[in-house]
């Protein structure tokens, strides 16, 4: 979706017989470009309000089976909550952080509190540490010769507020040749 000559991504519902051909049915939830004809699910205006989603069966609360994990006004992820993956509340507060540099800037890696910029989220029933069901995987980054390298890394936790960076962060890396 272009606003203002910004690309702000949207999270949508569609759903698909075969995983090939999509329907987008209209949901008739947000109001958006003056219109409820939409498949939206979530929306902060002027916000990019895109993020993973998850059916979560390690949340025993009706209202919180399925959640998303969108930017908050901090570019921090925060989680909203759906009893039925179509009808999302914001909770309004951080699930990642991403602390800053005193310029404003992210940190980058080899800091451990590098910026994360989560893709996939999921509940591992076969981990056996309890601490460790909830996974993000995602973007970090490092900086080499003026670049900005996208690296692949991994957050874990015991729920979807708490989470770990990986040790072994970052787990795909270009700078270690063919993966």
């Amino acid at each position: 979706v272009a606003e203002s000559g910004q690309q702000m991504p949207r999270v949508g519902y569609a759903i698909s017989p075969d995983g090939r051909t999509w329907e987008k049915p209209a949901l008739n939830i947000f109001n958006y470009n003056n219109t409820l004809n939409n498949n939206l699910v979530a929306l902060l205006p002027s916000i990019k309000t895109n993020g993973p989603a998850l059916k979560d069966p390690g949340d025993d609360d009706p209202a919180r089976q399925y959640k998303l994990l969108l930017f908050d006004e901090n570019m921090d992820r925060e989680i909203w909550n759906s009893p039925d993956g179509l009808h999302f509340s914001r909770e309004g507060k951080p699930s990642i952080v991403s602390p800053r540099q005193p310029d404003g800037s992210r940190l980058r890696l080899p800091d451990p509190n590098v910026w994360f910029d989560a893709h996939q989220l999921l509940f591992d029933t076969q981990d056996p540490n309890p601490d460790r069901r909830y996974k993000a995987y995602g973007q970090m980054s490092s900086e080499h010769d003026g670049w900005h390298i996208r690296k692949g890394g991994l957050l874990y936790g015991p729920d979807p507020w708490t989470w770990t960076r990986s040790e072994y962060n970052p787990i795909i890396d270009p700078d270690d040749g063919d993966e």
